[in-house]
């Protein structure tokens, strides 16, 4: 029976995975060849301000929308085994419009008044709202397709999402004078018309159950649930989103916006893989891990636990060899040779970046457990220690410390997100006997 589960657990994360690694891969090609586009057209000044706004919009998508994506994720599955699907998405999509119109408000408000003050575009206020909106839908109809294990369409999406970011990236550059602004809504008319042709060709998670009926008290009840475990994220989330774009404001505000700009496609350029990976483990083994545990099945739940951090950390310390040994072939194919000096940095970012990868394969072991104080201490932990040493070490070794400051926040938000995970695990293990 045991070797059973371990067969059917593989096989199933394999299909699932699969998807999710293809929309993936086809995503991180998208975004590299972004990434070449910003090196041939824009100066490292241009890309530094390109990354600070593209940067704000993803902090902001990451704090007001990402709990929420997060708690649905974990949640959606036992509602839908129980016929509650349709009625969990129209009030989770509730509380996302709430959040998005506070936000875009909010931006818009405070935003074009300070724009004019720090004598920049007013339409700045503009691009990061509607970055905001799109990733926040975006974001939505995603967490819920993964949490349903339709990874399938997950990836067409994704790969999709990338790929007509890119294509009006370029079509803007080449019709316009090619300016930071320029690339930022050439990527803005490629997520807006993502929303519209999945809007208009797809038939998404729960939407088609539409006789269902609904009382009160059970939307009630969802709404209950999900601000309860978004809630304690929203901290999570924002020292989350500090930890990791923090750094390019620091590097802009102590060494100036040309480094900025170096960081973010440096970061950018090792990221992407990094990214992709955490994606595939991530939408793949946390929506098994979560089902496991809403079926009381505790033989599944470790064994999803071992493949996530074995597949996850595997590969994630492999890429850091990598960006080791083609460090100078890779920014020489992929960026230009204004760039070029930019190769010492691969290795640590990478290292930094894979340390980040596995600490939250642990704090994913903890929020799927419900534990999302546990997710809070780390990120608090690394957003911390990767600040302040960030700041310490530019100032005196300049882009490469602020690698190092990056990695000396992420060793620590690790060992954390190991502790926190094993008393969890322990706490769960006495409670089942």
């Amino acid at each position: 029976m045991r070797g059973h589960t371990k067969m059917a657990l593989r096989s199933g994360m394999l299909a699932q995975g699969a998807w999710v690694f293809a929309g993936q891969v086809l995503s991180a090609l998208a975004i590299l060849a972004s990434l070449k586009l910003w090196a041939v057209y824009l100066s490292p000044s241009e890309v530094g301000t390109m990354g600070l706004v593209i940067g704000l919009a993803s902090i902001l998508s990451g704090i007001a929308s990402g709990p929420l994506t997060q708690s649905i994720l974990v949640s959606y599955a036992g509602y839908a085994r129980e016929g509650q699907g349709s009625t969990f998405r129209a009030v989770g999509w509730k509380l996302m419009a709430r959040v998005t119109s506070i936000v875009v408000t909010t931006v818009l408000i405070i935003g074009v008044p300070l724009a004019l003050m720090l004598q920049l575009p007013v339409f700045v206020p503009v691009l990061v709202a509607g970055l905001f909106a799109a990733d926040a839908w975006r974001g939505f109809e995603i967490s819920l397709l993964a949490a349903a294990r339709r990874q399938k369409l997950v990836g067409i999406i994704q790969c999709a999402d990338a790929w007509l970011r890119f294509a009006f990236l370029w079509l803007a550059l080449l019709m316009i004078p090619a300016t930071a602004y320029t690339a930022i809504g050439g990527n803005l008319a490629g997520a807006a018309v993502l929303v519209l042709i999945v809007r208009l060709t797809v038939k998404l998670e729960a939407q088609s159950d539409t006789n269902a009926t609904t009382t009160a008290s059970e939307a009630a009840s969802i709404s209950n649930r999900l601000v309860s475990l978004s809630k304690p994220l929203f901290p999570a989330a924002l020292l989350a989103n500090v930890t990791e774009m923090l750094n390019r404001y620091l590097i802009a505000a102590t060494i100036g916006l040309a480094p900025a700009g170096l960081f973010v496609i440096s970061y950018g350029l090792v990221k992407r893989p990094y990214g992709l990976l955490n994606a595939v483990t991530d939408w793949t083994m946390r929506p098994m891990m979560a089902k496991a545990i809403a079926e009381n099945n505790s033989a599944e739940v470790r064994q999803a636990r071992r493949i996530w951090l074995a597949a996850g950390g595997g590969f994630a310390l492999l890429g850091v060899a990598l960006f080791f040994l083609l460090r100078e072939p890779i920014v020489h194919v992929i960026l230009s040779p204004e760039y070029a000096s930019t190769a010492h940095l691969l290795p640590w970012l990478a290292l930094a970046i894979a340390l980040f990868n596995i600490a939250n394969i642990f704090g994913g072991f903890s929020l799927t457990m419900g534990d999302t104080r546990a997710v809070l201490i780390n990120n608090a932990v690394g957003a911390v220690t990767g600040a302040v040493l960030t700041v310490v070490l530019s100032l005196q070794f300049g882009l490469l410390g602020a690698a190092w400051g990056l990695l000396g926040g992420y060793v620590c938000q690790l060992a954390t997100s190991i502790a926190t995970a094993q008393l969890r695990t322990r706490r769960q293990s006495r409670a089942e006997r």
